[in-house]
């Protein structure tokens, strides 16, 4: 090119192209973690955002996701000819010959891309589709590939070119432009080659540079000289970086060759620019602080209602975490540390331990902890005990029995013994919760917070349930470990104890080489209700189990006979009735004397009992979760309705409410017939003429007991029995709509919480025998959650209300303040000033007709001076209680005159930039005009300024800023309780749906700028 200095820098251009890189890089790790979700998601195909679709072997369309209908909503027509499904043949042979494959694929639909992946739904009749966009990550490669294209391209434009080096740094490329330069080939640079052609006074020095830069694997950034071609020495500054592998191996190293001579020339000229661009940096930087302070503003704001929000998630997200891992966890210990390291990445505590307590010498020793590495428990002794190592929060929670908080250990004297070393590890407070097994406190929680006053009440709630909850697993574990010991005993002794073997509360049986059942216990017997004649010798194991368990025991029956042992295995199996019980297996073979397999011996547990309680485990969670997402009292019932359906399969559920007019209305319901609602809705409590009164009103009927649960429920399987026995005589009234409506099933289940009944649960079925005392005690269980959420919603919508009334009262106070003003002023006016007029006409003319001389001339003329201040006094004060000129003459003209008192009253000079002209309505200028008095009267008493400006703009928004040159409000001030003229100015605003600015800068003044929004209001200003 002729003009060398004008050409781009290219270490700038290789720059970008490298941040452009990453970037794609980026968009692409987005899509794995896309991935990544998308197999969270795969076990809630209908809240999958991504299409997921069950598709059968032979092609039918057997369920497709609200995802997959938007994207694709012709693909029930045309099915698996589809652009979607044109591989599906190929899925299904390949799903064929490998049922545990999980094929992946991608599909181009139109201009989008989708990545699949396909398995085969359990029962083996159908596909299971998961599928994501990855149109954005094809577009990304695409774009990799062109940017490494264009990256060779400039390398090859770049004066000199650019280099790549194996990671021992022997040269493997230089680009044309510095061979042509230097005048050799690539051959013969490569292998320091490079190094004949550089100045002899450098040479050495730099491939030694070079070589100690390879062995520590830093950056190359060397200047040196390499003989061109015609014998000139050509100034080069060589750039090189290592690449690295995700393993931060080197596996190359790539630079660049830049001629240094265009680089001086154009560094001058840099130079200059970057002190014009950092003049302007500057100016830009200022603005945008000015921006960041209204932005810390709302930030604040948002952030105090934020906090509240996420701290009820973090608590329920660490109780839904510590109930799966009690669910998962099958050994204390391992649960111990579990729990404890749950607590603190969860619960964002510094550290938590669980002490058990040693019954001899009651020393509280660490089972458990998470979250500190330091040694603090290494450095304590605690005593679970009234002496000086047990007055802390631990061992006291252990020997009193209770929670212990301590909010503030750097002040709290019981922690003097521990105080120094808490503190240097970074503890600020603390609280220790007992732990029981059974009815025993034997140890205790302790958890470590890096704030002082960290605990609230919600989080001892949380960790007091939380170590309930512990102690009930711990209870559960120690009798597994029970179990498991009795299982190891009665195995040994079952073939000299028959009749142990049979009344043993578990089952047990033998299996020969073909799973043919050769023994069975009367218990096992028992669960299947077969004889033993029907089964010894003729049944095989398998005619017991389902379709899976057949599968598995075939599989792995064979493998089993060669290792001798099995344990804890989950399966169902089938009894003579159809139905089925899960049962915990586990078995151990007996060999001959050669080593042959003779038969096993296994033990079976019937874990009915067990997968309850995971159950409801699993739905207390599920209701956990509902509360911490629902936005909303209504969204919440809506999404409890949905839940109550799961739970019970009834066909008409309802959460009937108190008001509070003592009415009970419904505040979500499905199954209902309208007419029924009609009836039912809005009844009032003060007349229990029927179930659903007495049950929230908690009256209990004696003729209603056998109905009745301990919790206060009416259940009732057969609706009609109650007035075919009896039990509806006497006194007892009931409306009888549920009867007429065919309700052959009901249940009224009482919403508690704290003692008080909220509402109800209202559970019906036109099927007899759909509420199990099962169910209603599980249900019942989970009321006081309900309970909690419903009263925190409660809470939530009174202070809504509360905040609505305030404000109304406010906006009332302002007006009728203002009205009483422009009374009080216009009868000053009326009245005062006419009576002082006409007595100075009355003076005045006395004046006349007394003699110059006239000694009572002089007095009436004293009066009548005095008459005149008194109604230049009457004047003011009318004007300062409601300016007539703002009435009259408009806002513009009122700001004027009351800028103008201002500077003639104060000393400061007061300047305006007004619109001539200005129609708002007179509630906008009334609340400007006294938004300006006030402004003025603090910039007088507080400011300390010398002038106040003063602006007004109305287009669509009316934007009026004052600002003053004085010593600059502070954020403390501004955010004062005490500040009531700073208060009134907001609530003038905010009453016309505006917003007020305060803000100011030590020594530069104070900005006040206000906006009310005009498509809201109407009128002209008079």
């Amino acid at each position: 090119m002729s003009d060398r200095t004008t050409r781009p820098d290219p270490e700038r251009e290789l720059q970008e192209l490298r941040r452009s890189n990453e970037l794609l890089i980026s968009e692409l790790s987005d899509l794995k973690q896309q991935q990544k979700q998308l197999q969270m998601l795969a076990s809630f195909p209908r809240m999958n955002p991504n299409p997921v679709m069950e598709i059968g072997m032979d092609g039918s369309l057997k369920y497709l996701n609200p995802a997959t209908l938007k994207l694709f909503p012709d693909l029930e027509a045309k099915g698996v000819l589809h652009p979607f499904l044109l591989n599906f043949d190929h899925i299904v042979e390949s799903l064929r010959k490998d049922h545990t494959a999980s094929p992946v694929t991608e599909v181009q639909v139109g201009d989008s891309w989708y990545y699949c992946i396909s398995s085969i739904v359990p029962g083996g009749d159908s596909v299971r589709i998961y599928a994501v966009d990855i149109s954005k990550r094809r577009r990304a490669e695409e774009e990799l590939k062109k940017s490494e294209a264009i990256y060779r391209a400039i390398g090859e434009s770049i004066d000199f070119g650019i280099w790549i080096c194996e990671p021992d740094g022997r040269n493997i490329y230089a680009s044309d432009s510095f061979l042509e330069l230097v005048g050799i080939t690539q051959e013969q640079c490569s292998n320091f080659g490079w190094g004949d052609v550089l100045h002899p006074d450098e040479a050495e020095a730099t491939i030694a540079a070079w070589k100690e830069c390879v062995k520590t694997g830093g950056r190359w950034d060397r200047e040196h000289r390499f003989r061109g071609a015609d014998g000139q020495w050509y100034p080069i500054l060589a750039r090189g970086e290592p690449v690295r592998d995700d393993q931060g191996e080197i596996t190359c190293w790539a630079g660049i060759n830049l001629d240094m001579r265009s680089i001086k020339r154009v560094e001058n000229e840099l130079h200059h620019l970057n002190e014009e661009l950092e003049s302007r940096v500057m100016e830009r930087t200022a603005d945008l602080l000015k921006i960041a302070e209204k932005l810390k503003e709302e930030i604040a704001e948002r952030t105090l209602a934020q906090e509240r929000v996420a701290r009820l998630n973090r608590l329920y997200t660490l109780r839904s975490r510590v109930n799966e891992a009690i669910v998962r966890i099958h050994d204390t210990t391992e649960l111990y540390r579990k729990v404890c390291r749950i607590v603190v990445e969860q619960g964002l505590f510094k550290m938590a331990w669980i002490g058990i307590a040693d019954p001899e010498t009651r020393e509280v020793k660490p089972s458990a902890q998470w979250g500190d590495d330091n040694g603090y428990l290494d450095t304590i002794r605690i005593i679970a005990a009234d002496v000086p190592e047990g007055r802390g929060p631990t061992g006291r929670a252990v020997y009193e029995l209770r929670s212990v908080i301590c909010r503030d250990i750097a002040n709290d004297p019981v922690m003097l013994h521990w105080r120094d070393r808490a503190l240097a590890h970074g503890f600020l407070s603390s609280a220790a919760i007992p732990l029981r097994a059974g009815s025993v406190v034997v140890g205790a929680l302790t958890v470590y917070a890096g704030e002082p006053q960290f605990f609230s009440d919600e989080e001892i709630y949380l960790l007091e349930s939380l170590t309930e909850d512990i102690s009930h697993a711990t209870d559960a574990l120690d009798n597994e470990k029970r179990r498991k010991q009795a299982e190891t005993d009665l195995i040994r002794s079952a073939r000299q104890i028959e009749e142990l073997y049979n009344s043993a509360p578990c089952g047990y049986h033998s299996l020969d080489k073909d799973g043919v059942i050769i023994r069975i216990n009367d218990t096992e017997l028992g669960w299947t209700g077969y004889t033993r004649e029907e089964v010894v010798g003729k049944k095989r194991f398998t005619d017991f189990l389902t379709s899976d368990g057949i599968q598995r025991f075939n599989r792995e029956f064979p493998e089993f006979i060669k290792k001798g042992q099995v344990s804890n295995i989950e399966a169902d199996i089938r009894l003579r009735d159809g139905s089925t019980i899960p049962i915990l297996l586990s078995s151990t073979a007996i060999y001959d004397e050669t080593g042959s397999f003779v038969m096993d011996s296994a033990t079976l547990y019937d874990i009915t009992d067990r997968k309850i309680r995971e159950k409801h485990i699993m739905s207390m969670n599920d209701l956990l979760k509902l509360f911490s997402s629902a936005q909303t009292k209504k969204q919440y019932l809506d999404q409890l309705i949905a839940l109550l359906g799961r739970w019970s399969e009834c066909r008409c559920i309802g959460v009937r409410l108190t008001d509070h007019g003592g009415n009970i209305v419904y505040g979500s319901s499905t199954g209902f017939t309208p007419e029924f609602l009609k009836c039912e809705d809005n009844l009032s409590l003060e007349n229990p003429e029927c179930i659903c009164h007495r049950v929230i009103g908690d009256i209990r009927e004696p003729a209603e007991s056998a109905f009745v649960t301990p919790y206060g429920s009416f259940v009732c399987n057969d609706l009609p029995e109650i007035f075919a026995t009896g039990a509806s005589g006497g006194d007892i009234s009931y409306r009888k709509t549920c009867l007429l409506h065919n309700h052959l099933s009901q249940g009224i289940i009482p919403i508690r919480y704290k003692g008080e009944i909220l509402g109800a649960l209202h559970l019906a079925d036109n099927r007899r025998s759909m509420l199990p005392a099962t169910l209603v005690e599980f249900i019942e269980s989970m009321t006081p959650v309900i309970g909690e959420a419903l009263y925190r919603f409660n809470i939530e919508e009174a202070l809504l209300v509360s905040s609505r009334k305030f404000r109304d009262l406010s906006k009332h106070l302002l007006d009728a303040r203002e009205d009483e003003r422009i009374r009080i002023g216009r009868e000053i006016h009326d009245e005062l000033g006419q009576i002082l007029t006409a007595a100075d006409i009355e003076l005045g003319r006395a004046i006349k007709k007394s003699g110059p001389d006239d000694p009572l001339a002089q007095k009436l003329s004293e009066v009548s001076e005095l008459i005149d201040v008194a109604l230049e006094d009457v004047q003011r004060i009318c004007s300062e209680l409601r300016p007539r000129v703002l009435d009259h003459l408009g806002l513009t003209a009122a700001l004027e005159w009351q800028a103008e008192e201002f500077s003639n009253r104060s000393g400061i000079r007061c300047s305006l930039d007004l619109p001539p002209q200005i129609n708002l309505s007179g509630e906008i200028s009334t609340a400007l005009f006294r938004i300006f008095q006030e402004v003025l009267t603090n910039v007088a008493r507080h400011s300390g300024a010398n002038e106040v400006s003063a602006r007004l703009i109305a287009d669509g928004t009316v934007s009026f800023e004052i600002r003053d040159n004085g010593r600059g409000i502070s954020e403390a001030e501004i955010a004062h309780h005490d500040s009531y003229g700073i208060i009134g100015i907001k609530e003038r605003a905010f009453q016309l749906g505006g917003t007020v600015d305060i803000s100011g800068s030590k020594g530069k003044g104070t900005t006040v700028t206000v906006k009310i929004p005009l498509d809201i209001q109407e009128g002209n200003d008079a």
